[in-house]
């Protein structure tokens, strides 16, 4: 099982964005490293459906601005930790100028559903 398995991913994300909304204060060490998969769920290299989840889980999660402060005093305001706030502000940016630069991204999903198997490994603009 090499290949990211759709109905897993979606329950698992559920869980670690539970996790993450209500725990956060109490499992510090362990968010950092879920939100830190979370933004490479982001990357151009990643199938669509993958980063689609990606950006469900960080919208439930940006729009609570007590959790965005928790992130920025936990993670990005001390020192020998990740700068989450900073990464998911990046990652976000970043997928969204790949939008404008590769605008048939958009529809991606749709078309792609039937071949997903061949496209799973390549990059965006290769699809």
């Amino acid at each position: 099982l090499d290949k990211p398995y759709f109905p897993i991913s979606v329950r698992l994300l559920r869980v670690v964005s539970v996790l993450i909304q209500k725990y956060h204060s109490l499992l510090i060490t362990e968010c950092e490293i879920f939100l830190s998969l979370i933004v490479k769920f982001l990357d151009p290299d990643k199938p669509m459906w993958q980063r689609s989840l990606a950006l469900e889980v960080l919208h439930k999660l940006v729009v609570q601005p007590e959790l965005l402060n928790a992130f920025c005093e936990c993670y990005d305001l001390k020192t020998h930790t990740t700068n989450i706030f900073q990464d998911i502000v990046n990652s976000l940016g970043a997928y969204v100028q790949s939008l404008f630069v590769n605008p048939q991204l958009m529809g991606q999903s749709s078309i792609s559903g039937s071949n997903s198997n061949n496209a799973q490994g390549q990059p965006p603009a290769l699809l």
